[in-house]
């Protein structure tokens, strides 16, 4: 046996070891990220996503991994606190969905990919959302799971 058979056997042996995560059963997206898209100019602007550690981002999950991965690496090389949440949401968009110039306008799957990580508990993301009617000129900080779970509720949608 040659030292190439050898490791041709043992490398699917690696592959069976705990190395890559179980298959995620997620719905890809998430059932209620559409609704970030309900996000006033505001809410979308004050967007702060704290990424993960590049080597504990779980594999094997297809969507959720790499974009887990592709945020981690903004992170990673410096680029997050400066860049926008819509500038994340088009890096998700082009590296996972489409790359057409009307669907980088507005970024729409990225945008549920930043929100499906979120609510699916992935990813920290933060937001200050809109002013409640008791305080109008203070806005909330909160994640944005639970803003999202108010658009959903307020809109009559199902909650998470």
């Amino acid at each position: 046996m040659t030292s190439g058979e050898a490791q041709a056997r043992t490398l699917p042996d690696v592959w069976l070891h705990d190395n890559v995560s179980v298959p995620s059963q997620r719905e890809w997206p998430h059932p209620l990220a559409h609704y970030v898209h309900q996000l006033g100019p505001t809410e979308r602007a004050t967007i702060r996503i704290t990424p993960t550690d590049p080597l504990e981002v779980p594999l094997g999950l297809k969507r959720i991994s790499d974009g887990l991965m592709r945020i981690a690496l903004l992170g990673y090389r410096g680029v997050l606190p400066w860049a926008s949440a819509h500038h994340v949401a088009r890096v998700l968009q082009a590296g996972t969905y489409s790359m057409h110039p009307v669907a980088m306008r507005n970024a729409r799957r990225g945008w549920e990919a930043i929100a499906s990580l979120a609510l699916y508990e992935y990813l920290t993301v933060d937001i200050a959302a809109t002013p409640s009617e008791r305080y109008p000129l203070h806005f909330r900080q909160m994640p944005l799971r639970v803003r999202i779970a108010e658009l959903a509720l307020r809109s009559g949608g199902a909650t998470p």
